[in-house]
């Protein structure tokens, strides 16, 4: 199986040991590795780069999970390995995870919110035309695992199970770039893959201390006595295995939190 020669082969390799470096979650490095195997299987005409971190200006970066250049375009691919009901639209800035759990005895409903990755995904795309142009076709893909229910309304942006990637990939059969210029692409792209494991590392932290801020600004909320997914008040409830908080939006806002 192909995937550009000796120069991608050492690319990789960095990737994995900057990987190691920062740490990253694991649910999402199995939600990578799941799609990874699926491109693997693509014709050698698709030319796939796993983990692309890329410089954006401002002294940021962008690390874009999957980019497969190929004739028919240019596939970017934010994966998300959540389980639970995946609510969201394409220009809210957050969606919501919902999911049922158990303590103590007890069934609680949770929600979770979490970034907008039709957003993010935007904003790796206009990080990749800092390269290669904005004269390219672009196709934005989210793909979830399968552990989730997609409940999603999107009109510009593909968001499918991540076992659906290939076939859709795989349904663009109008050519409308030359196989020379895919390769300059593609080329472009390997060499401007930023491999230092400590840019790598400061981009893991970085994007750890926005997810710290997010996680503080719900904590405060709770000790203010006020629900952190929608603002409402937070009240006690006496439920059918004993007492916790709910939201006073309810039943608008599930959102509860177990009493422990």
């Amino acid at each position: 199986m192909r995937r550009g020669g000796g120069i991608f082969s050492l690319i990789k390799l960095g990737v994995l040991i900057a990987k190691r470096v920062t740490g990253e979650s694991g649910a999402g490095r199995r939600g990578e590795r799941a799609v990874r195997w699926r491109l693997g299987w693509l014709p050698d005409e698709y030319l796939v780069i796993n983990d692309l971190m890329i410089d954006r200006g401002n002294d940021h970066t962008s690390q874009i999970d999957h980019v497969v250049v190929s004739k028919y375009g240019v596939f970017v691919i934010e994966t998300k390995n959540i389980s639970g009901h995946i609510y969201g639209s394409e220009y809210a800035p957050k969606w919501k995870r919902y999911w049922k759990a158990w303590y103590y005895g007890v069934e609680h409903s949770n929600e979770l919110e979490f970034d907008n990755p039709i957003l993010q995904n935007e904003a790796h795309i206009k990080a990749l035309s800092r390269i290669i142009g904005d004269r390219v076709t672009y196709i934005p893909i989210i793909a979830f695992s399968t552990n989730g229910e997609l409940h999603v309304a999107a009109e510009h942006t593909c968001v499918i199970y991540s076992s659906q990637v290939r076939r859709l990939i795989r349904s663009y059969t109008e050519p409308i770039m030359s196989t020379e210029h895919v390769r300059k692409i593609y080329e472009s792209l390997v060499a401007n893959n930023i491999t230092d494991e400590n840019v790598r590392a400061q981009h893991s932290i970085r994007a750890q201390q926005n997810k710290n801020n997010y996680q503080q600004r719900q904590e405060e909320a709770i000790s203010n006595g006020r629900c952190p997914s929608c603002g409402g008040k937070l009240v006690k409830r006496q439920g059918k295995y004993g007492v916790f908080y709910g939201c006073s939006n309810y039943p608008k806002c599930k959102y509860t939190k177990p009493i422990v």
